[in-house]
């Protein structure tokens, strides 16, 4: 049974990785501050600027595949601090994909679509990076780093949506817990994105974890479809039968600079359809799965 060892496995993403590949094969994890209780899957407490224990690990467990679902993600805090950013999102992912090659072991990045400026949309693969802020910069510089080593897989994400635990953040418990206390919210209406499920993120991952190495390389989680964050707040506001009325559409302009302003960030649907057959799930099964698992207790929004 392969291993897989999943470096940020207290993030949502993390953990929701960690709850769908435990079914097929040996999961251990990584954390830093909060320990994710997840059931049969071993996690061991690490912070990312000391890479004596990781490298420790690794020599121990001998994994097939490490998922890297750490480093910085906040934009804000990017572009305060760049060193950080830069040695959390690219130089420590290479040190940890020199570590793997000795002994062959795969390593599976999770970039960004932030690593383009957002002027044209529906980007694929072949497409120039152009990041126009710190954070989508260093995304692009873990890319070229880990282009130097064989068995790495880049997978770009669009705006992954999920439903976490009580101790997790996520865009849909922090929208679904505003709008159940009817709370009035904003969400920008002229920036277009792609929006794919953690479901259908853990699909793509099982595949590129169980892929022959000569396919090797980078992938968009993309999809045929794309929308604002302010059309996807009122889809699922729908859904879950709240009011749309709550819902206000605002400017990107209104939240960053111009200079941040990523018009369309939509990422299309190439390589993952090519190579593996990959389809994701239309948005709208996706929240009305979601919101089955919410009413028989799988999912828990924070409070």
């Amino acid at each position: 049974m392969k291993k897989v060892l999943i470096i940020g496995a207290s993030s949502c993403l993390g953990s929701n990785l960690a709850t769908y590949l435990r079914r097929h094969y040996l999961v251990y994890g990584t954390y830093a501050h909060n320990r994710p209780r997840i059931e049969n899957v071993p996690c061991f407490q690490m912070h990312l600027d000391d890479e004596t224990p990781i490298l420790g690990v690794l020599k121990t467990l001998k994994p097939d595949t490490v998922l890297y679902c750490a480093g910085v993600t906040d934009t804000q805090l990017c572009e305060r601090d760049s060193d950080l950013a830069f040695a959390l999102n690219a130089t420590y992912p290479g040190t940890i994909a020199s570590a793997l090659s000795r002994f062959g072991g795969r390593f599976v990045y999770l970039s960004s679509a932030k690593v383009f400026s957002g002027s044209k949309g529906n980007y694929v693969e072949n497409d120039f990076p152009d990041p126009q802020d710190i954070y989508g910069s260093s995304k692009r510089r873990g890319e070229e780093i880990l282009k130097r080593y064989e068995n790495v897989f880049i997978l770009r994400l669009p705006t992954i949506f999920a439903l976490g635990s009580l101790n997790q953040r996520s865009m849909l418990n922090r929208l679904l817990r505003q709008l159940w206390r009817r709370e009035q919210i904003s969400c920008i209406s002229d920036e277009t994105r792609t929006f794919v499920s953690a479901h259908d993120l853990c699909h793509a991952i099982g595949l590129l974890v169980d892929a022959d190495p000569i396919h090797e390389g980078i992938y968009h989680l993309g999809a045929s479809h794309s929308d604002t964050y302010y059309g996807f707040a009122t889809r699922m506001a729908r859904i879950f039968d709240i009011p749309t009325k709550l819902i206000n559409p605002v400017s990107g302009a209104d939240f960053h600079s111009q200079s941040h302003h990523h018009h369309d960030l939509s990422l299309g649907l190439g390589e993952l359809r090519k190579q593996f057959g990959f389809e994701p799930e239309k948005p709208d099964q996706a929240l009305k799965r979601l919101q089955v698992g919410l009413k028989k207790g799988v999912f828990v929004p924070s409070s």
